[in-house]
């Protein structure tokens, strides 16, 4: 269990989620964020949360865009 880890979502201009998780939220948006301007996109929305199993949130809320995608 990683007590205090951040699970995050991204959403990207190009309609790519992103779903992660971290310890430094910021530093992670940063890095996506340079990563996707490299390739002309730019983070549209983003959602994030402290939990206590970032493991498992992380799987969880993956597999809720994997089928929000699928619809």
């Amino acid at each position: 269990m990683n007590v205090h880890e951040i699970v995050y979502a991204l959403h990207f201009s190009s309609g790519t989620v992103k779903v992660g998780r971290t310890k430094c939220y910021e530093r992670r948006l940063y890095e996506h964020s340079k990563a996707a301007r490299a390739h002309g996109v730019t983070v549209t929305g983003e959602w994030r949360t402290v939990v206590a199993d970032a493991s498992h949130a992380e799987s969880h809320l993956m597999w809720l865009a994997k089928t929000l995608d699928d619809q």
